[in-house]
């Protein structure tokens, strides 16, 4: 498999590489954060629940004349001699990087199936935040290592030998855990579960993204990005719509196919032990303490505190149809196959978006994308809406298998969905390739992987944060219903009352009211934040690269 992904991928990293600002920068702590899934995912960043490239903010490079210079030598000639199985471990890393990650979006998926709430999904929703969080902890990983065994290899080894044995435990309890989850509405110890799994994550990606920067060869190693971006979508891909699909065909259970992907992490330890690093390419570590004293650095820069007001706000018109619409349609009775079906449709355009949307995210003010399709994209969150009442008013049934012929076969509804799916993963891509472009045309050199990440952390913490404040917030205003019970029970309002509905074969649904009402309001308050904002992103892409520089304050709003 591996070797397959090498051919058809290698010609996606040229591309990459010449469109993209996609050289490495040489960093004092080789740090590169997330993500958003997608997001935004993982999940359009559809929260949690879609493709993994927006769960992740996680590309960089150097400035422009480095870029040019490698991009010259690149359309050249790419040799990838003695390169090729560094690849393909690179690959393999990163795609077991991504199986949790599809699991959890399995798992979220499961739950609100069987009946869970959204604020139960907004309690799962907190154990994808290690990615958000990373930077806190990352400076110990790049600085503490015992020499014999290897910078990177110190912490490889026993994370991806643990991270086995935690799936290999959790494989025989999952599927109760995700039952008891929904039925009872307690999702705490689902969430406490993956929250470690992804603090194992988040801790590997930190080894790996600096272990491949001295593992490829200088000439190749803008293709780590390459590797990244491929392996992690396709990891996602197998464990989350690859298991639902298999799952629904009757070839796998939950149980085994959660110890294949722990059996994989522990053959993957022994391939981390077989590979040797090269110590002679392994540079200076700043000290831990130094790291975090330029972070603070970083951010009493008068710029950077503007750009962290963006960032943390940028997403409160998404993230009600971004983090809503799939949870919705699922309660609604859309299975769980068809929507990860149409997941797996758009991955090619999330794939492909970053070097379609490189003309208008490459140029001198990169952020100006973002203000550009600001609406355009509040517009296509307010679509979910007719999706959800395309369904609901035409379509549903009471009848799983019905559901499942209808959504498939119905060519309305699907091209609804796809085109929803595509419209809003694209202008989520592009705005997401905007900004990060803006972080690698602003981060200053001296610093710049401590720049950086401290960035990408703030963009994901604006994800997350948004993500779950709107599944609590929409649960909590939001009506409680009871329905398909076998008594005259018809409210969920209390714990009580829900422990009845489902004893009595029942599910507590969502009035429908305040999602569309959140949902519609999308447009208005994209409009309402580019006229608040839109002075402050022209000002910042204005600002001169001094004024981001720690030797120089940045200006006063």
């Amino acid at each position: 498999m591996c070797v397959c992904i090498f051919f058809i991928f290698i010609p996606l990293g040229e591309s990459l590489q010449k469109t993209m600002s996609g050289g490495t920068q040489r960093r004092s702590q080789r740090l590169l954060a997330n993500s958003q899934s997608s997001e935004q995912l993982i999940l359009s960043r559809q929260s949690s629940h879609s493709s993994p490239a927006n769960a992740r903010g996680k590309r960089g490079g150097k400035r422009k004349d480095t870029n040019a210079a490698q991009n010259q030598s690149q359309k050249r000639h790419l040799d990838l001699s003695g390169d090729k199985l560094n690849i393909c471990l690179l690959l393999l890393l990163y795609t077991l990087q991504g199986v949790p990650m599809g699991l959890s979006s399995t798992v979220a998926f499961s739950l609100t199936e069987k009946g869970a709430s959204f604020a139960d999904q907004g309690v799962f929703s907190l154990a994808s935040w290690p990615f958000s969080l990373k930077i806190l902890w990352a400076p110990m990983i790049d600085a503490l290592y015992v020499k014999k065994i290897g910078q990177r290899r110190t912490w490889l080894i026993p994370l991806q030998l643990i991270v086995g044995v935690a799936l290999f435990f959790l494989s025989g309890n999952l599927e109760q855990m995700i039952e008891s989850g929904a039925k009872y509405g307690d999702a705490k110890p689902l969430a406490m579960t993956f929250f470690s799994i992804y603090f194992l994550l988040a801790s590997q990606d930190v080894a790996v993204d600096g272990w491949a920067i001295t593992m490829l060869k200088r000439e190749n190693v803008g293709l780590a990005s390459t590797c990244n971006a491929v392996g992690q979508t396709l990891g996602f891909f197998a464990s989350f719509t690859g298991f639902l699909v298999l799952n629904a065909r009757g070839y796998c259970e939950l149980k085994g196919f959660v110890m294949f992907w722990a059996a994989m992490f522990l053959l993957s330890s022994l391939a981390v032990f077989l590979k040797r690093e090269d110590m002679g390419r392994m540079e200076e570590i700043v000290g831990v303490r130094e790291t975090y004293r330029q972070g603070v650095k970083v951010m009493s820069l008068r710029n950077v505190q503007s750009l962290a007001l963006i960032l943390l706000t940028r997403h409160v018109a998404f993230s009600p149809a971004e983090s809503l619409t799939q949870l919705k349609l699922l309660e609604k009775g859309v299975p769980k196959t068809f929507l990860a079906s149409m997941n797996a449709a758009i991955a090619p355009l999330n794939i492909m978006m970053p070097m379609l949307s490189a003309k208008w995210t490459a140029g001198a003010k990169p952020l100006r994308v973002v203000l550009n399709t600001f609406v355009y994209r509040g517009i296509a969150c307010a679509f979910a809406s007719v999706v959800v009442v395309a369904w609901t008013k035409v379509l549903a049934s009471d009848d799983a298998a019905l559901n499942y012929e209808k959504a498939s076969s119905n060519v309305f509804f699907s091209g609804l969905v796809l085109a929803w799916m595509c419209v809003s993963s694209a202008l989520s891509t592009v705005q997401f390739v905007g900004v990060m472009s803006f972080f690698s045309k602003v981060s200053d050199e001296s610093i710049g992987g401590t720049y950086m990440t401290l960035l990408n952390t703030l963009s994901n913490l604006g994800s997350k944060i948004a993500e779950t404040f709107v599944l609590f917030f929409v649960d909590f205003v939001s009506e409680k219903r009871c329905v398909g019970a076998s008594s005259s029970i018809t409210t969920c309002s209390t714990k009580q009352e829900r422990d009845v509905c489902v004893a009595a074969g029942g599910k507590c649904h969502l009035d429908d009211g305040h999602y569309h009402t959140f949902v519609l309001l999308s447009p208005l308050v994209a409009l309402v934040w580019v006229v608040w904002q839109r002075k402050r992103v022209q000002r910042l892409s204005a600002s001169p690269l001094d004024e981001w520089h720690l030797s120089t304050p940045g200006r006063r709003d």
